[in-house]
């Protein structure tokens, strides 16, 4: 390269270096960039994944899943709660049929965790937590035995703040959403 052709290329050059270094260094700041991680089940245990997730909480956990029967979930979940911690869960009403979704969430229910069913027509079917302001869940993974031990399941976590921040909007949507989501009492 001759230096006309250096003296060309030098301010264009001056400018992709600029960008890559305002994606280098800017984005995380503003939340732009995350990580995710993904695991496969059942060989990933993902039931550990999601137990180690929950107990880096320090502020909130809240669980929108389809149906949770995981009794080492729900000791964490009873355990997180008795820290002070806001735990919160909502599921499909319909799950509720099954023995071990009802024992499951009643014991969520004795340890004063507030848990919602959706009382619309379709399926309360996300599959997500939100721990705190810094992680999120998404995938496949139902919080149960089978789905650890048995079924082909996905789990992400995400640690990106604009994703935790719409993760947690939309569960805080059906949660206050009274007209598709209602309370559980303990006599359900």
């Amino acid at each position: 390269m001759d230096s006309i052709e250096f003296k060309r290329f030098l301010p264009q050059f001056s400018r992709i270096s600029c960008l890559l270094l305002f994606f280098v260094l800017l984005l995380p700041e503003i939340g732009l960039a995350g990580d995710i991680q993904s695991y496969y089940g059942p060989e990933e245990h993902l039931q550990d994944k999601m137990i180690s997730l929950y107990q880096t909480a320090e502020k909130s956990i809240y669980v929108a899943c389809f149906n949770m029967t995981s009794w080492p979930i729900i000791k964490t979940l009873i355990k997180a709660k008795k820290k002070g911690i806001d735990v919160r869960v909502i599921t499909d009403a319909g799950e509720l049929e099954n023995k071990n979704t009802h024992r499951a969430v009643k014991a969520l229910l004795e340890a004063e965790i507030p848990v919602k069913v959706n009382r619309h027509d379709g399926l309360m079917h996300i599959k997500q937590s939100v721990i705190d302001e810094h992680a999120n869940t998404s995938g496949s993974f139902n919080q149960t035995w089978t789905a650890d031990h048995l079924n082909d399941e996905r789990l992400d976590i995400i640690t990106d703040s604009l994703n935790t921040k719409k993760a947690k909007e939309k569960f805080l949507s059906m949660w206050n959403d009274s007209g598709n989501f209602k309370d559980l009492k303990e006599d359900f």
